[in-house]
């Protein structure tokens, strides 16, 4: 859903010129929040991701990126798991970059119309406007509006 605040912290870790460790705090416009940390300092082979996100009908955390996705819905005891499989599954990150493209290339060559491309244009600049606004957080120290 559209991500009505946004509120980031980020490390610098030692010899690097870039943010090498960042959470990310999310308000969404439907009430829901989430966080998605992140860090290239640790060893390969550890989760450099955790996105989790939570409302009143569940929560789900998404572990590393594709590896992994877990869905706990309200009222409900029984969790459900989806692990990226070994065979058949995403390899590794680049893996990810090659499914959006081949999902792009797909949807346009099915006729498929702009708005119901998935990964639109518009998409693209929303998640843009919370890169700009977690930037402007780490730079200010507060939580950015976007909405």
């Amino acid at each position: 859903g559209d991500i009505r605040r946004v509120q980031c912290f980020a490390m610098k870790a030692p010899g690097r010129s870039m943010w090498s460790t960042a959470s990310f705090n999310l308000e969404l416009a439907n009430g829901m929040v989430g966080h998605l940390t992140s860090s290239y300092d640790i060893a390969r082979g550890h989760p450099m991701e955790r996105c989790e996100v939570a409302g009143v009908k569940g929560r789900f955390v998404v572990e590393d990126m594709w590896r992994e996705a877990t869905l706990y819905p309200a009222g409900d005891p029984v969790k459900s798991v989806y692990t990226n499989p070994v065979f058949g599954g995403y390899r590794d990150f680049d893996d990810t970059f090659r499914e959006r493209i081949h999902t792009f290339v797909k949807q346009v060559s099915e006729g498929a119309a702009p708005a119901e491309i998935d990964g639109s244009g518009a998409d693209g600049l929303a998640a843009q406007k919370v890169i700009a606004a977690a930037i402007e957080s780490l730079d200010t120290g507060r939580v950015v509006e976007l909405l």
